[in-house]
C-alpha cells in the first residue's frame, strides 16, 4: 500500500479520523468505516487489485456455506484451488505491479487460511472480518500475514489509547526513518549507482564488486521490509489493533534455519501451517521433514514469482533449512562442544556465511533475468 506514500498517509489520516469519530460502543461501524477506505484505497491503487481481492474474500465465505452441506476432501480441494486462481493467473497470464503482485499474494494466503478455517467448522466466518482481513490497508503489501481473529468485532470496542498512539507513532518513525534514509539515501545508491545491476555493468564487475552487490541488495530489501512492517505495526497499533511482529532481529544468527525463524515471521507461520505440516502428515516418512522443508520453500519461490529465479531460490534456501535440521537431527554441529570460545567462533562463522548465502540467493531472485544471475554468481566465485 505504500507506493504511493502521500496517497497512503492521506488515506491514513482520513481513515484514523472517521474511526475514532464513531463511539467505543458502535464496534460494527468502526469495521465499516475501515473496511470502506481500506477497499476505496485498494481501488484507488488498483482496479483489478480491488476485483481480485473482492473473489479472495468471498471464497471462503462461499466455501463455508458449502461445507455445511458437502464437507469433503474434493470440495475441500475445489475452494483451495479458488483461492489460488487470482494469483496463479497474475503470475502467469501478466506483468504486475509490485503493489498488485503482493497485495493479492498476501490476500491469497489470508483466503487459503479462511478457507481452511471454515472447512474445520470449529469457527464461524463472519463476513465484515474477513473482508476486513482481506483489504485492511496497512498491511495489504507488507503484511504481516494477520489471523483472522484480530479484527473480531470486539477489538473495535476500545476506547482511544493515548499510549497505545504514542506507540504506533514511534513505530511509524522508525519505519520512516529505515526506510527513507537508510534504504533510500543510503543503501539504494550504493546498490545502483556503485554497483549497478544490469548485465552490462555486472560483466565489468571484480568479485569484490559482486560481493559488495549482493551485500547491498539484501540489506536494501530487508531494511524495506522492516521498515514498511513497521509502519504497518505502528498505524495498526493506532487504531487499538495489535499484530504480528514479522522480524526478530534476522541478521543475528548462527545458521539459515534460525535467520527463517526471525525473518518474515508470520509468512513462515503460514507456510508451516499450509504446507509443511500437512506434508509432513501426508508422508509419514523418517525424511518427510526435509523433503516437506524443500517443497514449502520452492512454492515460497513460487508464492513471490513465477520464474528460474525463484525456483533457485526456494530450492537453496530450502536444501539449506533441510541440511541444518539434518544436521541438527544427527547431532553433527556445532562440531565444537568442549570450548566456550570454539562455540562462539563456529556460531559468528556460521552467521557470517548464512548472511553472505542470503545475500547472494536474494540477490539472484531479484534480478532481472536467469543469464544475469548466472553472471553475478560467476563473477562472485571469480569464475568469469
Amino acid at each position: 500500500m505504500l507506493a504511493n506514500i502521500w496517497l497512503f498517509f492521506f488515506g491514513s489520516l482520513v481513515a484514523l479520523a472517521l474511526f475514532w469519530s464513531v463511539p467505543a460502543d458502535r464496534p460494527q461501524a468502526r469495521q465499516i468505516v475501515l473496511l470502506s477506505i481500506s477497499a476505496a484505497l485498494v481501488l484507488l491503487y488498483s482496479l483489478g487489485g480491488f476485483f481480485f481481492c473482492i473473489c479472495l474474500a468471498i471464497t471462503p465465505l462461499l466455501a463455508q456455506r458449502v461445507f455445511f452441506q458437502f464437507r469433503n476432501i474434493w470440495s475441500f480441494w475445489l475452494f483451495i484451488a479458488l483461492a489460488l486462481c487470482p494469483l496463479v493467473g497474475l503470475r502467469v497470464f501478466s506483468e504486475q505491479s509490485f503493489f498488485l503482485s503482493f497485495g493479492v499474494a498476501f490476500a491469497t494466503v489470508k483466503s487459503l487460511g479462511l478457507v481452511m478455517i471454515a472447512y474445520g467448522g470449529r469457527q464461524h466466518l463472519k463476513a465484515l472480518d474477513a473482508f476486513l482481513l482481506i483489504f485492511f490497508f496497512p498491511l495489504f503489501t507488507v503484511g504481516p500475514v494477520e489471523k483472522i481473529s484480530t479484527f473480531a468485532q470486539n477489538n473495535f470496542a476500545n476506547r482511544f489509547d493515548f499510549k497505545q498512539a504514542i506507540y504506533g507513532v514511534y513505530r511509524i518513525a522508525v519505519g520512516l526513518f529505515l526506510v527513507m534514509f537508510i534504504g533510500g539515501e543510503i543503501l539504494d545508491p550504493i546498490r545502483n549507482q556503485w554497483f549497478g545491476r544490469a548485465y552490462e555493468d555486472i560483466a565489468v564487475f571484480s568479485q569484490s564488486q559482486a560481493l559488495g552487490l549482493i551485500i547491498a541488495s539484501f540489506l536494501y530489501t530487508y531494511i524495506n521490509f522492516e521498515g514498511f512492517s513497521s509502519v504497518a505495526i505502528g498505524l495498526s497499533r493506532i487504531f487499538g489493533l495489535k499484530v504480528f511482529e514479522n522480524f526478530d532481529r534476522p541478521l543475528l544468527v548462527s545458521n539459515i534455519a534460525e535467520f527463517w525463524k526471525r525473518y518474515h515471521i508470520s509468512m513462515g507461520n503460514a507456510i508451516n501451517q499450509f504446507i509443511f505440516f500437512p506434508i509432513v502428515l501426508w508422508l509419514k516418512r523418517p525424511w518427510a521433514t526435509y523433503a516437506a522443508t524443500i517443497v514449502a520453500f520452492i512454492l515460497f519461490g513460487m508464492w513471490h514469482a513465477f520464474d528460474l529465479n525463484y525456483f533457485i531460490w526456494g530450492l537453496g534456501n530450502g536444501l539449506g533449512v533441510a541440511m541444518v535440521h539434518y544436521g541438527a537431527n544427527k547431532k553433527i554441529f556445532p562440531l565444537f562442544k568442549e570450548s566456550a570460545v570454539a562455540r562462539l567462533a563456529t556460531k559468528a562463522l556460521g552467521g557470517i556465511l548464512t548472511l553472505l548465502f542470503i545475500s547472494w540467493i536474494q540477490t539472484f531472485a531479484n534480478l532481472e533475468d536467469f543469464e544475469t544471475a548466472v553472471l553475478m554468481t560467476a563473477k562472485l566465485l571469480g569464475l568469469s
